[in-house]
C-alpha cells in the first residue's frame, strides 16, 4: 500500500518590514507594520509580536479607527480585522475601476493613488468613527505623470505635491487653478558632488501647513504656509545636518527626527532660534544598519525606526533612548552571500547571513531571528553615498561551515575578490547560546575560498566533542588548491596550516565538493572542459577513487545516515545535467539512476532531496524510490530541508528578494505558538491582582487633571519650542474643564 503524501502549505512573509512606514495605534499599545500581503502587530514597549494578519492580496496601508483595525488592499478593498482571532471580519470593495498603486493614512481615512494609462488619480476614502465607509470620491488627477515611488507624493484634500523630475516639484490643485507658485525647480549647484546629474529629490511630507522635501544629499527644504503661498521663495528654508539621504518624520513644535545612511537617528528643532539649535542634537546610539523609514506615534512620544536589515526599533523621543527592538527576522539581500544552510547543532533552524558581517539563526516557522553573531567585528557599514561618490568597502562573510564543535567562516572586502581572504575559527558550546562563540584563530588565505569542510561533518554532538582535538578543516580555494588546517591545542592560535597536505590536481579547478564522511570527501575537478569526480582521503590527502564516466556533474553529496540502512554511509549521490545517480563507494557500483535533467541537490545527515525551480523530491538514497513531493508557487534559487523529525520535514526556499516555507499543518509548525505568554497563578499573585484592580478603580475617581510644565519640554531646552508657544498651551491646560466628558476616564 502506497504511503500517503502529507499536505504542505506555503508561507512567504516577513522580509519587507521597512518598505512602508509603520503605524501606531492611538493609545500606543500596538504598532502595525505592512509586509506585502501581511500586517505584523507588535507591542512597541516590549517588542513582542502580538499577531500576524494574513490575506491573499497585497496590503497598502493600515490604521485604527474607532478601535477597529482596518487596511486597504491593492484591489481597492477595505478589510476589517479582529486582532483576537487574527482574521478578517468584514470585506468592502470600494474601488472597481483599477488596481491601487499606493495608500496613505490620514485622520479621516485613507488617500489612495491609482493609475490610468498616462496619469495618476488621487482619491479619498472617508471612514466613519466605527471604521465603516462614509464616502469614496476622486479628488483630482496628476495628468501625464505616473507616480511609481510612494514617498514622492504628499497629499491633502485640496492639492497634491509630487516629484515629477529629479530636481522638480509640482503642486497639482484639485480645483483646477494653475499659477507659477505651483512649480519649483532646484537650480542650485553643489560643487562637492561627483556628478550634478545624481542630485534628486527623494521624499515629500506635508505636516501642519508646512511642505518638506528631502534631497538625496541629506538636505531638507521646507516651505511655511504652503497652502496659502505655494513655493514662495520668501517662505523657503532648508535644513542640512545629514551627511546622506535621510528618512524623516515631523513632530510637534517643529521637531525633525531624521535617520540617514550612517545608521544614526537625530532630533532637531527648526522652530527654535539661535545658533545653539544646531550645535548639540539629541541622537540615538548607532544602529546596526542604515535607516530606511521613520514614523511617529500620534502623541509624539514614540518613534519607530525601520532599518534596511529588516529590523525595527522603538525610540522614546523625549530622551532619544531605545525602548525596545521588535521581534523580526534580519534580512539584507546585499549582505547575504552564504545563502541558506543547515546547522547540525540545531537542525530545526536555518543558518544564513543577517546584516553585513553577521551570521544568524532563524526559525522559519516563526519568521524570527533566534540568534545572531558579528563575525567581522567591524563598525556598522554606511549606505553607499552615490551623489558624493562614496562606495564603502566593508567586510562580509561569503563562506561558512558549521559542525557541532566549530564554526568556520571566510570573509573578505566588498571590492576584494582578487585580494587575500581571512578564515576564522570559532569554538562552539552546545550547552549555551548559539551566538556564544569563542574565536580561536584567524589566518589569512592567499586566494578566496570556494568551499569549507570539516572532518566532523558526519558526527553527532557527543561524537564531535569526544573527538574535539582530532578535528580538521579542509579548504578548497578558487584556484583548485586543496589545503588542510589542523587543530593544535599547544599553540596559542589553536589552528595551523598543514603544509604537507596542500595539493593541486593537474591544474584543475574544483567546481563543487561534498561534506566529509569517514575521513573522505568527493570533489568535482574540471580539466579542459572534462569532469572528474575524485574521492579524497583527508588523512594524507591522497585520491581514494576516481570516477570519470559521468559528464556534466553539477553536485555531489553523501547520502543521509539517520533513519536508513548502515550501507547508506558509503553512498555518494551525484547530479549531472541529465540525471541523478547513487554510487556505492565501497562496492564500487551504481545503485540507481533517475533520468531527470537540470536538478539541484540538497543532502544532510537526515534527508536527501533533489529539486528543480519549484518542486522538491525526497528520495531513498539506497533505492532511489520517491518518498515525498512538495511544490512552491514560485521558482526558488536555493532550497534546503529543515528537519524536525522524520515526520516533520520543512522546505525553505529563497532568492535574494524573498524566502518561502513549505510546511505541514502541525502544532509544532504554528507561527504563533510562542507569541502569547501564559503566567502561573498563585495565591500571592491573585492578591496582587486584586490590589492592582483596586488602585485602578481609585485612579478613575480623579476629578482634576494636574498639568505639568515639565512635560512641555521635548528634550533639552535649546531644542525645544519657544516659550511664547509653550506658555499659552500650559495656561490652557490649567483651566478647569466645564464638560464632564472632558475628564479622563
Amino acid at each position: 500500500m502506497a504511503k500517503e503524501q502529507p499536505q504542505y502549505v506555503e508561507e512567504s512573509l516577513g522580509l519587507h518590514l521597512s518598505h512602508i512606514p509603520a503605524t501606531f495605534s492611538p493609545d500606543n499599545k500596538s504598532l502595525f507594520v505592512v509586509s506585502e500581503n501581511c500586517i505584523f502587530v507588535f507591542n512597541p514597549k516590549t517588542g513582542k509580536r502580538q499577531a500576524i494578519l494574513r490575506h491573499d492580496e497585497e496590503q497598502l496601508a493600515v490604521g485604527v479607527f474607532g478601535g477597529l483595525i482596518v487596511s486597504v488592499t491593492v484591489s481597492g478593498t477595505l478589510l476589517h480585522w479582529d486582532l483576537a482571532t487574527q482574521s478578517v471580519i468584514a470585506v468592502v470593495r470600494f474601488n472597481e475601476a483599477s488596481k491601487l498603486a499606493f495608500a496613505y493614512i490620514n485622520p479621516e481615512g485613507f488617500y489612495v493613488l491609482s493609475h490610468t494609462k498616462t496619469s495618476t488619480v488621487v482619491s479619498k476614502l472617508l471612514l466613519k468613527p466605527d471604521g465603516s465607509i462614509a464616502n469614496y470620491k476622486t479628488l483630482g488627477e496628476m495628468r501625464n505623470h505616473l507616480m511609481t515611488l510612494r514617498s514622492a507624493v504628499a497629499i491633502t484634500d485640496f492639492f497634491a505635491v509630487a516629484i515629477v523630475k529629479k530636481r522638480g516639484l509640482t503642486c497639482f490643485s484639485f480645483d483646477g487653478t494653475k499659477n507659477d507658485s505651483q512649480k519649483f525647480m532646484l537650480t542650485q549647484q553643489f560643487p562637492n558632488l561627483v556628478k550634478q546629474s545624481t542630485l534628486c529629490f527623494m521624499s515629500l511630507e506635508f505636516v501642519n501647513g508646512v511642505l518638506y522635501a528631502a534631497l538625496n544629499t541629506g538636505r531638507i527644504y521646507y516651505w511655511k504656509k504652503f497652502a496659502q503661498t505655494g513655493f514662495d521663495p520668501k517662505q523657503q528654508l532648508f535644513f542640512h545636518r545629514n551627511p546622506s539621504a535621510a528618512a524623516f518624520a515631523i513632530g510637534a513644535h517643529g521637531a525633525i527626527f531624521s535617520g540617514d545612511g550612517e545608521a544614526i537617528v537625530r532630533k532637531w528643532n527648526v522652530g527654535a532660534t539661535g545658533t545653539g539649535r544646531w550645535e548639540h542634537p539629541d541622537g540615538v546610539e548607532k544602529f546596526d544598519a542604515p535607516v530606511r523609514n521613520i514614523s511617529l506615534s500620534p502623541d509624539g512620544t514614540l518613534l519607530s525606526v525601520q532599518l534596511e536589515d529588516n529590523t525595527i526599533w522603538i525610540v522614546q523621543t523625549t530622551s532619544m533612548t531605545i525602548l525596545s527592538e521588535l521581534q523580526t527576522m534580519q534580512w539584507m539581500p546585499i549582505a547575504n552571500q552564504i545563502g541558506l544552510r543547515a546547522d547540525p547543532l540545531r537542525p530545526d533552524l536555518v543558518l544564513s547571513a543577517g546584516r553585513v558581517g553577521h551570521v544568524q539563526w532563524f526559525d522559519p516557522t516563526k519568521w524570527r531571528t533566534v540568534a545572531f553573531f558579528d563575525v567581522t567585528d567591524e563598525d556598522t557599514p554606511p549606505r553607499d553615498n552615490k551623489p558624493y561618490g562614496y562606495t564603502h568597502n566593508w567586510l562580509n562573510v561569503y563562506q561558512i561551515n558549521a559542525t557541532p564543535t566549530t564554526l568556520v567562516t571566510v570573509e573578505r572586502r566588498r571590492q576584494g575578490a582578487n585580494e587575500p581572504s581571512t578564515i576564522k575559527f570559532f569554538r562552539r558550546n552546545p550547552k549555551t547560546s548559539l551566538a556564544d562563540l569563542k574565536q580561536e584563530d584567524a589566518i589569512e588565505l592567499d586566494h578566496g575560498a570556494s568551499r569549507i569542510m570539516s572532518t566532523h561533518d558526519d558526527l553527532s554532538v557527543d561524537e564531535a566533542f569526544a573527538a574535539l582535538k582530532e578535528e580538521e578543516i579542509v579548504v578548497v580555494d578558487i584556484t583548485g588548491r586543496i589545503a588542510v588546517f589542523m587543530r593544535d591545542m599547544e599553540r596559542s592560535g589553536r589552528w595551523l596550516l598543514d603544509l604537507s597536505r596542500c595539493v593541486e590536481w593537474m591544474g584543475s579547478k574544483v567546481t563543487t565538493t561534498s561534506s566529509v564522511r569517514n575521513d573522505c570527501f568527493a570533489a568535482v575537478h574540471t580539466v579542459n572542459g572534462s569532469n572528474f569526480v575524485l574521492i579524497w582521503r583527508v588523512e594524507n590527502l591522497t585520491i581514494h577513487e576516481t570516477l570519470d564516466s559521468l559528464v556534466g556533474v553539477t553536485a555531489v553529496e553523501w547520502a543521509p545516515l539517520h533513519g536508513y540502512d548502515q550501507k547508506s554511509e558509503n553512498v555518494l549521490l551525484m547530479v549531472t545535467t541529465e540525471c541523478v545517480t547513487a554510487f556505492d563507494v565501497l562496492d564500487k557500483q551504481v545503485l540507481w539512476i533517475i533520468a531527470e535533467p537540470n536538478l539541484s541537490l540538497f543532502a544532510s545527515l537526515d534527508v536527501a532531496c533533489c529539486y528543480n525551480d519549484d518542486t522538491v523530491y525526497v528520495v531513498d538514497p539506497l533505492t532511489g524510490a520517491l518518498e515525498l513531493t512538495a511544490g512552491f508557487q514560485q521558482p526558488q534559487c536555493l532550497i534546503v530541508a529543515n528537519v524536525v523529525d522524520k515526520n516533520n520535514i520543512r522546505f525553505v526556499g529563497g532568492d535574494p528578494a524573498s524566502i518561502s516555507l513549505l510546511k505541514q499543518e502541525l502544532p509544532e509548525n504554528e507561527i504563533d505558538r510562542e507569541v502569547v505568554a501564559t503566567s502561573k497563578r498563585t495565591p500571592f499573585s491573585t492578591l496582587i491582582e486584586h490590589a492592582m484592580e483596586k488602585n485602578a478603580e481609585l485612579s478613575k475617581i480623579q476629578t482634576v487633571k494636574v498639568p505639568s510644565f515639565r512635560k512641555k519640554f521635548d528634550g533639552p531646552v535649546f531644542a525645544s519650542a519657544p516659550l511664547l508657544r509653550l506658555g499659552p498651551e500650559f495656561i490652557r491646560d490649567c483651566f478647569m474643564a466645564k464638560n464632564k466628558d472632558d475628564f479622563d476616564n
